[in-house]
């Protein structure tokens, strides 16, 4: 059974950050059916700056999977949606594991989910999580 991974879909997303994860579980993997991706984004507010992705479906996807990935994110000053924080805070309490690449974890970190936790982040970030 292949494991489900959630790929969140935001405004302004880089598409480097998108592609990093979704070549990994895609592409770049031979052995195929390890993983399932799914694309989510919340009420179909996709980034169309700069490229057009379809998701797969909303936020309610995140249930199903296994991991969940937030690929950067586009102002580390800028919280998450409630209905994200929530939707990551369900999936830690079921057990998922929680992916925050670069500045993905900011959007991790306001959940409160990192709190008193040890976490890497990028470098610039290093003052907000120490």
């Amino acid at each position: 059974m292949p494991l489900k991974i959630a790929l969140v879909l935001y405004p302004k997303m880089s598409p480097f950050h998108f592609s990093v994860p979704y070549m990994i579980f895609t592409d770049a993997m031979p052995e195929k059916g390890l993983f399932e991706l799914k694309l989510v984004a919340e009420d179909n507010k996709l980034p169309t700056d700069v490229m057009h992705l379809k998701a797969d479906g909303d936020l309610s996807l995140i249930e199903q999977a296994t991991i969940v990935i937030i690929p950067g994110w586009h102002d580390y000053t800028q919280p998450p949606s409630a209905e994200l924080i929530q939707a990551l805070q369900k999936a830690y309490q079921r057990g998922a594991y929680l992916v925050g690449l670069c500045f993905g974890t900011y959007a991790l970190a306001y959940t409160g989910l990192l709190d008193n936790k040890k976490a890497a982040t990028h470098w610039f970030g290093e003052q907000d999580f120490s």
